[in-house]
């Protein structure tokens, strides 16, 4: 019976799918595979997610510095059968709350190395680790431990940064790293809202939207924005990284409602949740993966080519210039360097 269903289940994904979820099923016959048919066209769909500021991936050499991805490592990335393997398939992974995966066990070992493992977490009740806090933020907000561990872990890093550490402001529109000047402090562990155009805009940003929640410690942060995951995202059909950032199922929020900018951050955390149940002795569990499929799909979407041999360069090349100057040529056929306003 069981392999009768999985044939059916086989036949609902286009046949380009299939060799690789046939591959996935013979060594971990407990998974269970739903194919999602978008009903939207691949080129339509990647006509939007490409639009300026959408989508950016990190810039070679340059820390904190971020280029617009180009339309080819878009394509590489949302094509589904490219991550149809072990180490990328949990970013299909549906995000609700499992309490047979979401120990302090497990999310404690997934945070091991950053900031937050075997750490108290600063404003929680009972002397609460971070471990222990994100998993009482799982079961209020109905969404993986595991998952809020690994996107915790993507947004502070291993040390924790500023909106982490904490922000005060004294407008209400500035804010700057609390100093113990005796400003309220607030803080935003998941940076929900923190986006924008340059460093000091995302933490104004992300500090406002920190503010307006009353997030005036680690704990609160962490268990108000685990909420906000399920609300804005989970809870409205985007239940699993891959359809976090990329807003292909509900109508009134396609294209633009995503999680993040930075394009990457789909296959950082669907590696690591990969390795946290691999490292558990987990990865026969019975998982449920939700896969989209498109209209007029290409036959295949390679990885660009990087003109710098850095693999993480997977964006336009010409997005940062070092000058950029004009030339006058006259009827005559004589040149003079022409002034640029503003310059």
């Amino acid at each position: 019976m069981a392999d009768t269903s999985f044939e059916q289940t086989l036949k609902s994904f286009p046949e380009s799918y299939r060799p690789y979820i046939q591959a996935l099923h013979d060594k971990h016959p407990n998974w269970t595979f739903e194919a999602f048919n978008t009903g939207l066209d691949w080129n339509e769909v990647l006509k939007n997610e490409a639009l300026l500021k959408r989508k950016l991936v990190p810039a070679a050499g340059h820390t904190g510095y971020w280029n617009q991805a180009s339309t080819s490592a878009i394509s590489y990335i949302m094509d589904p059968r490219n991550w149809l393997n072990e180490s990328y398939i949990y970013m299909f992974e549906k995000l609700s709350y499992d309490g047979n995966h979401d120990t302090v066990e497990l999310v404690n070992s997934t945070l091991n190395g950053t900031f937050m493992c075997n750490a108290k977490c600063p404003g929680a009740p009972n002397n609460m680790t971070y471990a222990q806090v994100i998993v009482e933020a799982a079961k209020k907000s109905k969404v993986s431990a595991i998952h809020l561990a690994v996107r915790l872990r993507q947004e502070k890093g291993t040390s924790n940064d500023e909106l982490g550490k904490g922000v005060s402001t004294k407008d209400g529109s500035h804010f700057y790293q609390a100093n113990g000047d005796g400003n309220t402090v607030y803080y935003n562990f998941f940076n929900i809202g923190a986006a924008g155009d340059g460093k000091q805009t995302v933490i104004n940003n992300g500090g406002k939207e920190a503010k307006a929640e009353g997030w005036t410690s680690p704990y609160l942060a962490i268990m108000g924005g685990a909420v906000k995951v399920y609300t804005g995202y989970i809870g409205i059909g985007q239940d699993t990284i891959y359809f976090e950032m990329f807003s292909v199922v509900n109508p009134k929020y396609y294209y633009w409602k995503q999680y993040a900018q930075n394009l990457t951050a789909t296959l950082t955390e669907g590696s690591k949740i990969y390795e946290t149940y691999k490292n558990a002795g987990l990865l026969n569990s019975s998982f449920v993966f939700r896969i989209p499929v498109y209209k007029n799909m290409p036959s295949s979407c390679k990885k660009p080519a990087s003109p710098s041999g850095d693999e993480r360069t997977t964006a336009n090349p010409n997005t940062r210039l070092s000058g950029i100057s004009a030339t006058l040529i006259d009827m005559d056929g004589k040149s003079s360097n022409a002034n640029l306003t503003p310059s």
